[in-house]
């Protein structure tokens, strides 16, 4: 008896059964060492990710700064306006919620 189509092959001399063959077993392998040539590569993104991250965030800041001292604005001052207009908005979302 054969069902070759399926994968699947049980032969009645000797009860030798056989699931799947080689084929699975190779494309298993191919996909766990994509798997792992893909994290690799991940690993590697994320290392030269996080300084450019850094780097970004130092920009931003370097940036508000700027923008403050060309308003005349300290960063205390922004600092109050901003805590003000997330008061703000917090009781407006509350307010809305009933």
């Amino acid at each position: 008896m054969s069902a070759s189509s399926s994968g699947i092959r049980i032969s009645t001399v000797g009860a030798e059964i056989k699931i799947g063959g080689n084929n699975l077993r190779k494309e298993l392998k191919q996909t766990k060492q994509k798997i792992a040539k893909l994290l690799d590569k991940k690993v590697l993104i994320d290392k030269q990710l996080e300084p450019l991250f850094i780097r970004e965030e130092e920009l931003e800041n370097e940036e508000i700064i700027a923008i403050c001292r060309k308003n005349n604005i300290t960063i205390e001052e922004l600092l109050k306006k901003l805590n003000n207009d997330k008061k703000t908005e917090v009781k407006s979302y509350e307010n809305s919620e009933y």
